[in-house]
């Protein structure tokens, strides 16, 4: 693992962001020392999904088991403090613990959220 700021970064952008493929090792990008982001190869990218679907099936399969149900508001207020969060009220998991998308009513599946940050006003839009 490697750890760089992100000046160095910026000014070898190409050379970082091969390094995980070419000589599977992780970026790690700091800014004031602090870790900000990571670069990973897309193996070790699809391994931390497959990781993260399984603990998530596992946990789904074990509330189901015991019957430990609390309601979504509940488990909002938990996670995000005494408001909650409001954009957890169109996901939901179905029965085999795979992520769902509530739309019009019906509920289909759908893929993992992008891992993208939402676009700023002052981001230009890609097409």
């Amino acid at each position: 693992m490697e750890k760089i700021g992100v000046k160095e970064f910026r000014r070898n952008l190409a050379t970082y962001l091969e390094k995980p493929r070419v000589e599977h090792t992780r970026v790690i990008v700091t800014r004031g020392g602090k870790p900000i982001g990571a670069f990973v190869s897309v193996e070790d990218f699809e391994d931390l999904e497959r990781l993260e679907d399984e603990r998530d099936r596992a946990i789904f399969a074990e509330v189901m088991s015991e019957g430990k149900f609390r309601p979504l508001k509940d488990v909002k207020v938990e996670l995000f403090g005494a408001e909650g969060d409001e954009s957890l009220s169109g996901n939901d998991l179905s029965a085999s613990g795979e992520r769902t998308q509530k739309t019009s009513g019906k509920i289909s599946a759908s893929p993992r959220k992008s891992h993208r940050r939402p676009r700023t006003k002052s981001s230009p839009k890609v097409d």
